[in-house]
């Protein structure tokens, strides 16, 4: 089964958003840093928890200027059951995560090839832990750019994601 993730932006919308769309292959990636009351909804238990990836992306890595701390939220979205704690593995320490939770590891990169990005990636995983999903993003040139950065990081990880962006991206984002 394939499973796709909704991105979420405005804890306004979100409950009826989940309500609308309850199919067990459907995840809800509540962006915190564009929407700070994302996480009071996660904390007050207003969201079934379980179909949520939390995600708090860093300015640096392409998400909105958030007046919370980092660190400090993680902290309080390791204490939820939440089935995914979206994490950016440049910025972050690893966080913690609740017995049921998965971490993903993410990098952006938006300035590179992608398969240069992918190969900076590649350096930046030391030693990739088979508890953790790694995503990767970034902005292929073309077809052969993306599918040369999928194989060089399918090569160090069991479990990962890789997207694409941009004009030539059409690949990874077909199932």
């Amino acid at each position: 089964m394939n499973t796709i993730a909704i991105i979420v932006d405005d804890a306004k919308n979100a409950v009826n958003l989940m309500d609308e769309h309850t199919s067990d292959n459907i995840l809800f990636e509540f962006r915190i840093d564009m929407d700070p009351d994302l996480l009071n909804l996660l904390s007050n238990n207003a969201v079934d928890v379980k179909r949520v990836i939390a995600t708090y992306r860093s300015e640096r890595e392409g998400g909105d200027p958030c007046d919370l701390d980092r660190l400090k939220t993680f902290e309080i979205l390791s204490q939820l059951d939440l089935k995914y704690i979206d994490f950016e593995l440049t910025v972050d320490t690893k966080p913690d995560k609740g017995a049921n939770s998965t971490l993903i590891a993410s990098k952006h990169d938006y300035y590179s090839s992608m398969y240069q990005a992918a190969q900076k990636f590649q350096k930046e995983l030391e030693s990739p832990q088979g508890d953790i999903v790694y995503k990767f993003v970034g902005k292929p040139q073309d077809t052969v750019d993306f599918i040369h950065s999928y194989h060089l990081l399918s090569k160090i990880c069991d479990r990962s994601i890789i997207l694409g962006v941009g004009r030539n991206a059409e690949i990874s984002r077909r199932s």
